[in-house]
């Protein structure tokens, strides 16, 4: 079948429904964590069995290459768990990984080989001091065969320099017996786990026998005696742990149908264990620290606002999930009043993006999350005029925001960004008489950079990059001049800054509308130069300056000018831009992926983001909900909800960044315009939702979604297979001063005199309504 976007539009919604399966196989949960909210250690699940501990280390900058690669020669804390006898490393490809309701982060991994059924939960709960965890373990095996079983468990608790077992991030996950590498620093004595000869945990045997091995050999022909066609089960070489030292070793006959249970518990900051660190430990249990575990989560998640129900393609479970995931990549130290904003991933996760934080963030400010936000804001603009600058030919670096990760130039434009918008939506005096003027500063350094390139060349012509930023690093793959992501997004947050100083009536506001405007014109200037006959406009101008680097892989992902729409600088229905889209359809998307790196990984959710913005601009909506739905089935994993960067259409366990803090951002943000989204002339509802979800969902709501001024509400109820009735509630009377729109899929019937119909599909509110109410029924034309 045709899959791409050029024939979408022909297609009837049932079977874009029909035809919406995965084509390939979608990628692998390998890194789930499981720490508390804020917490700097982080505890990552995988469906091999394996949980360890990964540090997040403050003051790192991609610069100091030297800490860095000490860093990665650090300690990291495993626990490992082999089965059966003679012992094996269970194959992490087969392990069947789930959250705790469907969306909390207590992780449960399943494995099943030989008839026997093991069930493992991991879950963490805070102790006194930010970095102190008690990780619990609760492992159970039944017996699903007709005979007698010898149930065998060896869990090894591991102290490694993470170097030794973990790869770069961009190296596919794998996990063999080869991980198993030798530690003596772990000893085991009366049911209590110690670390250089203090407690460091203890194990609940249950009604398992239990010795501490110093050493086990087992010889590789001992391996798959059972195997066999009613027990198809089999151990390849890879995973054959023929050596084992200092591991506890669990056994138990169990007859047919029989389960057995054990608990183990860690203190987590094994280089600090206090006292008060051990007494809570002694005192812990496990049901009462699972219990505590989902209050923390639940918790994090009361102190949003905003409330998703949409069972339809488990809507309802991602929405929180990825809160509370976003939650978890935001770190405090030591008791710190700030909060640093992680991208995530494995390798580079002590780096901060300040371009990856507000795409992360800001959909966060719609769903209430404004305390964790403003710590955030608070850590970012101390990197104002600090020791992390961003990199290029710059005038000065007077106001300039910088950023621990690679330089890119984009990065005081994004500050800018998430700060206006956090200022327009929540009103707080306060922050605006403490951040103006560092707004204002981080401004004036855009207006010097911009003003310094407004200059004509010898021979009198104007160059491409005239009025625009500098050739400064662009990407973590890019430097020279980066029309589609510096320039448009400095553009983008010096055009939310101008909002903000206009919202509040300040002095400067015209002056900087002037500027603003003059800046808006010089990009569409240099664009207009840049488009080529067939519709393309490159992302950079290509200069062969020395110092310039373009890296190809990056050509189709980063946007091109599609990302100058999303920032309000290019208009999608002017000729060059609908061209432009043509073009990236017919040559440059793969399928329905529109981030093609080469044939084999696609770079994921950047291009599906900003692609639903223009289709979403565009009117075409199923493009819309293709571009949606492509990001949740391979920028997701389908079974604990963990967004990566990156997949490969041939393995599924290349995860690189899983999980990505600006991913699960990207994703929240097209769930939300999905409902409702502003297109700067209207109001466009439903416009990425299928009428089938609706009568399916029986009810859907985006309840509670903040917008500046106040909350808009949405809730559907299925009344027939054939109807639904909407109510569009506000909680401010006239908050919605723009008309609203319905997509053409929906036949829609005003059902109170309250709404005045405009034009097909486009409806305006009388002044002082709170409430309207719609019959929606399927208008599916093609």
């Amino acid at each position: 079948m045709d899959q791409s976007y050029s024939v979408i539009n022909g297609k009837t919604w049932q079977r874009l429904l029909r035809e919406n399966t995965f084509d390939y196989q979608p990628p692998l949960t390998v890194h789930l964590p499981i720490q508390p909210i804020h917490c700097p250690d982080w505890i990552h699940v995988d469906p091999g069995l394996t949980v360890c501990r990964r540090r997040v280390y403050p003051n790192m900058s991609s610069n100091d290459v030297e800490s860095c690669n000490n860093v990665r020669k650090k300690d990291t804390l495993l626990v490992q768990f082999a089965l059966d006898d003679p012992p094996f490393v269970p194959d992490f490809h087969f392990g069947k990984v789930s959250l705790e309701d469907g969306y909390n982060p207590v992780a449960t991994v399943e494995y099943f080989a030989w008839d026997i059924r093991y069930r493992f939960r991991y879950y963490c709960v805070p102790v006194g001091k930010s970095r102190q965890c008690i990780l619990w373990i609760h492992g159970m095996v039944a017996n699903e065969s007709d005979k007698k079983e010898d149930a065998v468990i060896r869990a090894k608790v591991n102290i490694q320099p993470e170097a030794a077992v973990y790869d770069y991030h961009y190296v596919p996950f794998y996990w063999d017996a080869g991980k198993w590498r030798p530690c003596d620093r772990i000893g085991f004595d009366k049911n209590i786990f110690t670390y250089n000869d203090r407690p460091l945990g203890k194990l609940d045997r249950g009604p398992f026998t239990c010795e501490w091995e110093i050493q086990h050999d087992s010889h590789s022909d001992d391996y798959n005696k059972k195997s066999g066609c009613g027990e198809p089960y089999f151990v390849t070489p890879h995973l054959r742990l023929t050596h084992v030292d200092h591991v506890v070793r669990l056994h138990k006959e169990l007859t047919p149908g029989e389960s057995a249970s054990f608990c183990m518990a860690l203190l987590t900051d094994i280089e600090d264990i206090c006292e008060e660190d051990l007494a809570s430990l002694a005192a812990s249990a496990a049901d009462d620290d699972l219990h505590k575990a989902m209050v923390h989560f639940q918790s994090a998640l009361a102190n949003g606002q905003t409330e998703l129900v949409c069972p339809a393609g488990k809507w309802d479970l991602i929405f929180r999930h990825l809160q509370l995931s976003t939650m978890q990549m935001l770190v405090r130290f030591d008791q710190a009043d700030d909060l640093m904003p992680c991208q995530g991933g494995t390798s580079d996760r002590y780096f901060v993006w300040i371009w990856e934080a507000a795409v992360m963030l800001i959909p966060m400010i719609w769903l209430g999350h404004h305390q964790a936000v403003r710590q955030v804001i608070d850590y970012i603009f101390k990197l104002q005029n600090g020791g992390f600058p961003p990199e290029g030919e710059f005038v000065s670096l007077d106001g300039a925001v910088g950023t621990t990760g690679p330089k890119w130039a984009n990065s005081t434009g994004s500050a800018l960004a998430l700060a206006a918008e956090y200022a327009l939506y929540v009103r707080d005096e306060s922050f605006l008489r403490t951040y103006l003027p560092k707004l204002l500063q981080a401004g004036d350094w855009i207006l010097r950079e911009i003003r310094a390139t407004r200059k004509l060349q010898s021979n009198g012509a104007r160059p491409l990059y005239y009025g625009l930023m500098p050739l400064a690093c662009a990407t973590d793959g890019d430097t020279g001049y980066s029309v589609a992501f510096t320039d448009c997004f400095t553009y983008w947050g010096l055009r939310k800054l101008g909002k903000t100083l206009e919202a509040v009536g300040h002095p400067r506001a015209a002056e900087f509308a002037s500027e603003i405007r003059q800046y808006h014109q010089d990009i569409n200037t240099a664009l207009q130069g840049m488009a080529r006959p067939d519709g393309h406009i490159d992302r950079m101008i290509k200069t062969g300056r020395a110092g310039e680097v373009i890296y190809r892989k990056f050509d189709h992902l980063c946007g091109g000018p599609l990302t100058l729409a999303y920032a309000g600088i290019m208009d999608v229905r002017e000729e060059v831009y609908r061209r432009f889209v043509a073009c990236n359809e017919k040559i440059h998307a793969d399928g329905c992926f529109l981030g093609p790196m080469d044939r084999d990984v696609m770079y994921m959710g950047t291009g599906e983001w900003i692609y639903q913005d223009v289709y979403l601009r565009l009117g075409e909506w199923k493009k819309a909900f293709v571009a949606m739905q492509t990001n949740l089935k391979y920028g997701m994993t389908q079974d604990a909800f963990q967004v990566q960067e990156r997949f490969s259409k041939s393995n599924p366990a290349f995860t690189p960044w899983q999980p990505n803090g600006s991913g699960n951002g990207r994703i929240l943000e097209m769930m939300i315009k999905s409902f409702l989204f502003d297109d700067d002339e209207s109001i466009v509802l439903l416009g990425g939702i299928p009428f089938a979800w609706l009568t399916d969902n029986g009810l859907t709501a985006l309840r509670n979604l903040a917008v500046p001024g106040g909350t808009i509400s949405i809730e559907i109820v299925s009344r027939s297979a054939k109807s639904c009735e909407l109510t569009l509630s506000t909680s401010t009377p006239g908050l919605l001063s723009k008309p609203f729109r319905f997509p053409d899929h929906f036949l829609v019937q005003p059902l109170a005199d309250s709404t005045v119909r405009k034009d097909h599909g486009l409806f305006a509110c009388k002044a002082g309504i709170a409430c309207h109410r719609f019959l929606l029924s399927d208008n599916d034309l093609q």
